[in-house]
């Protein structure tokens, strides 16, 4: 796995930082008097201290996160930020479907040993209960009862013991703790990651590569701290057959910003796995699929990012794909031509094939765009795109697709209602006019459910 050695630079700042604390009154108070008062005031003069320093690393070298936490095991600072770092540690490992780690996480069980072996664990103790028990609910039996036979003293094993919770065997109690315990952390910056070198450490960390790219990404953090990390894993060779390898591109690729030189070597990459990998493509849509399925609406920007470093000789799905959404952001989907590029790829592919079904969500989004912009006044400009939903309906004849577009219609259609309320009104009827022969004729509602939507319900009279 690929890391970075600490920076002489933070190594420096935290030196100072130690000899800092050791030359303070703080400490010496707390040396002479040995009181909990004390400690917590050394606690809150020098902690602050600490986490600017570890926000700084985590902000601008998250590769050298975990070894900046290694440095922070020294008995100089008298335990001081443990129950921080033993925090952080418990949420960077990944999750399988059952909520326990998809393999042991060496940095919690580093730091925890440092806690319970620390003279001041008493007072440390007091900030890590939750910390230990989720870490223990999340890791293997095995593995915590092995941590917890290697500690000598009594008082402590028996303190670890009362931590693991009968409780968090339960699947759906243990998610549900692990999400309340994540809610804690959700404005702090942990993230780091350790890049692979085989193909056997890509499989296990594909995910956290993913989801550590993606939060950077998402929290306007830059990428140059390990851009050359990430270089070296985009080029890897023996990556390019790996499915796993697909979805790290594909995030990459869709939402990572970069810059011009990045941007001509990922190009490079992207299209070499267009033309040597058959399966690539294929595995992109199971990606593309995914995120799609998640409603997102405005996909113009992503689209146009993935056209834009495409070889265009490269006559693949991938391309006829993109060409119909750079026809969709460019004309509209309610062109002649636009219609007609998508029902002959439509028609050129299985009905149920994941690509058709990527097509299928993308139009989707298109008409949410649309629709969600539409004010009740703009209600005759629904009905020309009405007919265009209609068309679509046709093409892809798939009864969940007609099932999200009668959703939205008649997502639109109440809030027409609510805002034309004269029902002798021009507008009212008009509206009502439109709906009852066209949602007739689509089927999106039966006659008796069409003939209830525009009835009014009387007031029941007030009984004296």
């Amino acid at each position: 796995m690929v890391n970075q050695p600490l920076n002489n630079k933070y190594i420096s700042e935290l030196e100072g930082l130690i000899e800092k604390m050791q030359d303070s009154e703080e400490l010496k108070l707390y040396l002479e008097e040995e009181e909990e008062v004390h400690y917590k005031k050394l606690l809150e003069t020098f902690e602050p201290l600490i986490e600017k320093l570890h926000t700084q690393v985590a902000a601008n070298s998250p590769l050298q996160l975990v070894e900046f936490e290694k440095r922070l095991l020294d008995d100089r600072l008298e335990g001081l930020f443990l129950p921080r770092i033993l925090g952080y540690s418990v949420l960077r490992g990944w999750l399988n479907e059952n909520y326990k780690y998809t393999r042991p996480q060496s940095h919690f069980n580093d730091i925890l040993n440092f806690i319970v072996n620390n003279p001041n664990f008493e007072y440390i103790k007091q900030r890590t209960g939750q910390s230990i028990q989720i870490g223990f609910a999340l890791s293997s039996d095995i593995w915590v009862t092995n941590f917890i036979n290697k500690v000598g003293n009594k008082k402590i094993v028996q303190y670890l013991q009362n931590l693991v919770t009968v409780r968090l065997r339960d699947l759906k109690i243990r998610k549900n703790n692990y999400s309340k315990y994540q809610k804690q952390f959700e404005h702090f910056n942990y993230k780091s990651i350790s890049f692979p070198e085989t193909v056997e450490e890509l499989r296990v960390t594909y995910n956290e590569i993913v989801d550590f790219l993606l939060y950077r990404q998402k929290e306007g953090y830059d990428h140059t701290g390990y851009i050359l990390e990430l270089n070296t894993l985009i080029s890897k060779s023996d990556f390019t057959s790996e499915k796993e390898f697909a979805k790290v591109i594909y995030t990459v690729v869709n939402f990572i910003e970069y810059d011009s030189n990045f941007e001509k070597f990922l190009s490079q990459q992207f299209n070499n796995l267009r033309k040597k990998n058959p399966k690539f493509a294929d595995w992109y849509f199971d990606n593309h699929i995914d995120f799609l399925q998640k409603g997102v609406e405005n996909l113009e920007k992503q689209d146009n990012r993935v056209y834009g470093i495409m070889d265009l000789e490269i006559k693949d799905n991938l391309l006829s794909y993109y060409v119909i959404m750079q026809n969709i952001h460019t004309v509209g989907f309610m062109h002649e031509d636009t219609i007609h590029a998508i029902r002959e790829f439509y028609n050129t592919h299985e009905g149920l094939s994941v690509i058709n079904e990527c097509l299928m969500l993308s139009v989707l989004n298109f008409f949410k765009q649309v629709v969600n912009r539409l004010h009740p006044e703009d209600y005759t400009e629904y009905f020309e795109f009405h007919k265009t939903f209609a068309t679509y309906m046709d093409i892809f004849f798939n009864e969940k697709f007609n099932h999200q577009v009668r959703a939205l219609s008649f997502g639109y259609v109440k809030k027409l209602l609510k805002h034309f309320t004269d029902k002798r009104g021009r507008d009212y009827q008009d509206i009502k006019k439109f709906v009852l022969v066209t949602f007739d004729q689509l089927g999106f509602m039966t006659p008796k459910e069409l003939k209830a939507l525009f009835v009014t319900k009387r007031k029941k009279k007030a009984t004296s």
